[in-house]
Protein backbone atom coordinates (compact mmCIF):
# COMPACT_ATOMS: atom_id res chain seq x y z
CA UNK A 1 0.00 0.00 0.00
CA UNK A 2 2.54 2.24 0.90
CA UNK A 3 4.35 1.73 -2.66
CA UNK A 4 1.52 2.58 -4.03
CA UNK A 5 0.87 5.97 -2.57
CA UNK A 6 4.35 7.06 -2.97
CA UNK A 7 3.33 6.03 -6.70
CA UNK A 8 0.73 8.32 -7.10
CA UNK A 9 2.53 11.37 -5.06
CA UNK A 10 5.45 10.79 -7.56
CA UNK A 11 2.97 11.21 -10.59
CA UNK A 12 1.18 14.27 -8.75
CA UNK A 13 5.22 15.81 -7.90
CA UNK A 14 6.40 14.44 -11.47
CA UNK A 15 3.20 16.31 -13.41
CA UNK A 16 3.71 19.58 -11.47
CA UNK A 17 7.40 19.77 -12.86
CA UNK A 18 5.94 19.28 -16.53
CA UNK A 19 3.48 21.92 -15.96
CA UNK A 20 6.64 24.29 -14.73
CA UNK A 21 8.79 23.19 -17.57
CA UNK A 22 6.10 23.82 -20.06
CA UNK A 23 5.87 27.52 -18.61
CA UNK A 24 9.46 28.19 -18.64
CA UNK A 25 9.12 27.24 -22.03
CA UNK A 26 6.05 29.36 -23.34
CA UNK A 27 8.32 32.24 -20.94
CA UNK A 28 11.16 31.93 -23.91
CA UNK A 29 8.99 32.75 -26.53
CA UNK A 30 8.32 36.50 -25.10
CA UNK A 31 12.69 37.08 -25.74
CA UNK A 32 14.63 36.69 -29.25
CA UNK A 33 17.63 34.96 -29.61
CA UNK A 34 19.83 37.52 -27.84
CA UNK A 35 17.64 37.44 -24.88
CA UNK A 36 16.24 40.39 -25.61
CA UNK A 37 12.34 41.13 -25.07
CA UNK A 38 9.78 40.61 -28.18
CA UNK A 39 8.15 44.13 -27.85
CA UNK A 40 5.28 45.86 -30.01
CA UNK A 41 5.39 49.42 -31.11
CA UNK A 42 2.08 51.21 -30.01
CA UNK A 43 0.45 54.20 -31.16
CA UNK A 44 -1.09 56.73 -28.59
CA UNK A 45 -2.34 60.29 -29.16
CA UNK A 46 0.50 62.74 -28.60
CA UNK A 47 0.57 64.41 -24.78
CA UNK A 48 3.18 66.67 -26.16
CA UNK A 49 2.07 70.54 -25.74
CA UNK A 50 3.38 71.40 -29.20
CA UNK A 51 1.91 68.81 -30.40
CA UNK A 52 -0.83 69.14 -33.63
CA UNK A 53 -4.19 67.58 -32.67
CA UNK A 54 -4.37 64.05 -34.00
CA UNK A 55 -0.66 63.59 -34.14
CA UNK A 56 0.11 60.27 -32.36
CA UNK A 57 3.81 58.87 -30.69
CA UNK A 58 5.00 55.46 -31.08
CA UNK A 59 5.98 53.52 -28.30
CA UNK A 60 7.56 50.04 -27.93
CA UNK A 61 5.98 47.69 -24.91
CA UNK A 62 7.16 44.62 -24.20
CA UNK A 63 5.16 41.79 -24.80
CA UNK A 64 5.68 39.90 -22.20
CA UNK A 65 3.75 42.05 -19.06
CA UNK A 66 1.20 42.74 -21.58
CA UNK A 67 -0.10 39.03 -21.38
CA UNK A 68 -1.51 37.44 -18.25
CA UNK A 69 1.31 35.67 -16.21
CA UNK A 70 -0.96 33.24 -14.12
CA UNK A 71 1.14 30.41 -12.94
CA UNK A 72 -0.76 27.15 -12.72
CA UNK A 73 -0.02 24.70 -9.91
CA UNK A 74 -1.73 21.49 -9.10
CA UNK A 75 -3.54 22.58 -6.05
CA UNK A 76 -5.52 19.90 -5.31
CA UNK A 77 -5.73 15.91 -6.24
CA UNK A 78 -8.64 13.42 -5.72
CA UNK A 79 -7.55 10.06 -6.26
CA UNK A 80 -10.63 7.23 -5.72
CA UNK A 81 -9.56 3.66 -6.09
CA UNK A 82 -11.61 0.24 -5.24
CA UNK A 83 -9.15 -2.66 -3.18
CA UNK A 84 -9.82 -5.81 -3.09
Amino acid sequence: MNDLIEALAGAVIEAQDNIEQHQISNLLGYFDSQNRPKSLVVRMPSIHPQAEEGSEDMYRAPLLPLVSSNMLKIKDVEITFDVD
